[in-house]
Formats: C-alpha cells, sequence, structure tokens
C-alpha cells in the first residue's frame, strides 16, 4: 500500500512539473514525456491494487532476481566490447543511436530471458 501511495505522489509531482514546464514554454515532447510517465504510474498503481499478491516478492523471488541480473550485465558487458570492437575496426560502422539501442536491447532481453530462465530452473 505504501508503494501505490507513492507512485500516486510521484505521478502528482510529474504532473505539476510538467504543467510548470508547459507554461514556461517547454515544448510539446516534454509534455508529452511527462505524460507517458504520468500513464505508467496510473497503470502500475491500478494493476497493483487490483492484484495485490501478485507483486509480492519473497526471498526466492528476489535471489534469482538479482542472479538474472548480474548476468544480464555480463551479456551486456560482452556486447559492449563486441560493439566497440566491430566499430573500431570499421566491419560495420554504428551511429550512437544504433549502439544505445543494441545495448538497450540486450540488456532488457537477457534480463527477460535470464529471469525467465533461473524461474523456472528452480533453486540456484
Amino acid at each position: 500500500m505504501k508503494d501505490n501511495l507513492l507512485m500516486l505522489k510521484v505521478g502528482v509531482i510529474v504532473a505539476m512539473a510538467a504543467l510548470l514546464l508547459l507554461l514556461v514554454g517547454i515544448t510539446e515532447a516534454t509534455l508529452s514525456v511527462s505524460f507517458t510517465m504520468i500513464m505508467v504510474l496510473l497503470i502500475l498503481v491500478i494493476f497493483k491494487t487490483k492484484n495485490p499478491g501478485l507483486y509480492s516478492k519473497d526471498e526466492r523471488t528476489i535471489k534469482l532476481s538479482s542472479f538474472a541480473a548480474s548476468w544480464s550485465w555480463m551479456v551486456t558487458i560482452i556486447v559492449v566490447s563486441l560493439l566497440f570492437w566491430i566499430e573500431y575496426t570499421g566491419v560495420i560502422q554504428l551511429t550512437s543511436y544504433e549502439m544505445i539501442a543494441y545495448i538497450f536491447i540486450t540488456m532488457v532481453g537477457s534480463i527477460v530471458a535470464f529471469r525467465f530462465y533461473f524461474m523456472h530452473m528452480g533453486d540456484v
């Protein structure tokens, strides 16, 4: 319940900041990003209040999630090293946006895959 209230407070703060930035003259992109953040927080609060038992954590879940995160970091470090050497040797010319996209996809994909694998594998 404390988490839900905290997320609601953060959502209100982001909404007020977006309104203030809009009044000062910041672009529509800032408003769009802050609106997206508000909607994500609102959806999280709704899901957490409808199914509170679904999002509970125990020692096993925390331990397996930590293992998944550490394995994901190792895979990401390897991918960053490979991307560096591919770019350095000139095999493929990558822009900074492409590099960031590859790294982001690697981080998210590997942590989801490792978390799924460790949750179904059992105790580590």
